[in-house]
């Protein structure tokens, strides 16, 4: 270690430094530094030193509720009578065997997003249920469109029959667009899609049989898990149809299937909060959340029952006296 050299320029206060050492070992400069003992020297370097090594995180699966969504209409304003006007609602929703069909709550999306994209709950990707869609072969665009504005990932089942409508999905803002074995009619049609793109993510509809838009099939899930591997892609959804907004919890027997599929597998149907400790440990990749679950519905109630502002009409300021004050 030796002093700095420091060259005097024309600015004597932009050379300062003469107290400036240069360390030949690291080719550092930098201030002499007295301590009282060796002892505090070894302490300052160590602290110097250690790196901080940030706290690693427990692992966890990812939790994506399942967002049923079906479009309704309403009336505007009497200059829009002609034009009805249409909103999304998030509803619940139970597999009667042949379609997925609404039960018994409804709420409007912002309200229901309110609560599975606050604080408490965190929800950072939303699986869509396209119902209009999926029964009817009448996507509700105008909906997802708002939808899209929410500041999540949004994975999108708007009942596509084909491959030129697995792109009109992406005719909004979403993260994948899902096809579905309920909506396909063959094996085939994985293939077809792939070969226009590779933003996708094929769903197994189950129903103690793989269900098509033709009916259901004993088709073996691992081989058709194997086929869309090695199609190309990269993960895909096994929908248990018959626990599908039962709150029941996960099958045990696809459950155990997830661990042993040659492809990155989100599982859903019947899925609680609650459950998702047990599948982190079979190998499940993500969790589909039934809608409506006892923690959901909680959260919606609450955003539902907040008192809203009420408007207080302006009153008029007292008037002044303009009166001479009495002598």
């Amino acid at each position: 270690m030796r002093p700095r050299e420091v060259l005097m320029g024309p600015i004597l206060s932009a050379n300062r430094g003469g107290n400036m050492f240069h360390c030949d070992d690291c080719g550092y400069d930098g201030v002499l530094v007295m301590f009282e003992s060796e002892e505090a020297r070894d302490n300052f370097r160590a602290k110097k030193t250690t790196v901080a090594v940030p706290e690693a995180q427990p692992p966890r699966i990812e939790s994506i509720p399942i967002i049923p969504v079906r479009s309704k209409e309403f009336l505007g304003s009497a200059l829009l009578e002609s034009a009805p006007l249409k909103t999304a609602e998030v509803v619940s929703v139970r597999w009667n065997g042949t379609s997925i069909e609404k039960a018994g709550y409804e709420v409007d999306f912002d309200k229901y997003w309110a609560a599975v994209g606050s604080s408490r709950y965190r929800a950072e990707t939303l699986y869509v249920l396209d119902i209009s869609g999926i029964n009817h072969a009448e996507p509700s665009f105008s909906a997802m469109r708002e939808l899209a504005k929410a500041d999540c990932k949004l994975l999108f089942d708007l009942g596509a029959g084909s491959p030129g409508e697995i792109m009109d999905g992406f005719m909004v803002d979403v993260e994948k667009v899902i096809a579905s074995t309920k909506s396909l009619r063959t094996p085939r049609d994985f293939q077809d899609i792939y070969a226009l793109t590779d933003n996708c993510i094929p769903c197994i509809d189950w129903d103690g049989g793989i269900v098509w838009s033709e009916g259901k099939r004993t088709d073996s899930i691992p081989a058709l898990a194997k086929m869309l591997s090695g199609i190309g892609y990269g993960s895909l959804v096994l929908m248990d149809l018959r626990r599908l907004g039962t709150l029941a919890g996960p099958d045990p027997e696809l459950t155990a299937m997830c661990s042993k599929l040659e492809i990155k597998t989100m599982l859903g149907g019947g899925i609680k909060e609650e459950d998702l400790p047990a599948l982190f440990e079979t190998g499940v990749s993500a969790a589909l959340i039934d809608p409506y679950t006892p923690l959901i519905k909680d959260l919606v109630w609450q955003k539902t029952k907040e008192p809203k502002a009420v408007a207080v009409a302006p009153q008029p300021s007292p008037a002044k006296d303009v009166r001479p004050a009495p002598v």
